[in-house]
């Protein structure tokens, strides 16, 4: 098996553990915790909440699940597309890549299965919309990008 096979097979295999810790999260949260039932996980912190999100981020265009379905099988076949040209590239943008990917299906499968997201998170520190793993994922993703974008692809020859 050659350095490249085994770079994409490591990888692959990477968004699939990530993509199965979101999913065991969600699963635990739904069977565990009654929706809209609020736990404290670290006092003034971070709380785990039971919610629903028929929307995207914020709750955006809340129950227009199918768009939503449709934009998330584009979007992530675009980041699938660099993902896998990006391995000969940086390490650094695949990373933010895989990441990105892993979050679009975590979610994506969601929408499929239960028609809606199933967040868990909550900040007790700041008012922040209840998140879950696969958020997380898409946005340490997309901040692994602009580093890449604006510091590290500018070193680069």
């Amino acid at each position: 098996m050659n350095k490249q096979r085994i770079q994409y097979t490591m990888t692959l295999t990477s968004a699939t553990v990530l993509i199965f810790i979101d999913q065991l999260i969600k699963i635990i949260t739904s069977q565990n915790i009654s929706l809209g039932e609020c736990i404290v996980f670290i006092p003034k912190i971070l709380s785990i909440t039971h919610v629903h999100n028929s929307g995207a981020a914020w709750n955006l265009l809340a129950d227009h699940t199918r768009f939503l379905t449709f934009i998330t099988i584009i979007v992530s076949g675009i980041i699938f597309y660099y993902f896998w040209r990006s391995m000969q590239k940086s390490r650094w943008l695949t990373f933010a890549l895989l990441l990105m990917f892993s979050g679009a299906i975590g979610n994506f499968i969601d929408r499929i299965w239960h028609n809606h997201v199933i967040d868990m998170f909550k900040t007790e520190f700041i008012n922040f919309p209840v998140f879950n793993i696969a958020d997380s994922y898409l946005v340490v993703g997309v901040l692994f990008l602009i580093i890449y974008i604006f510091v590290i692809d500018k070193k680069e020859p």
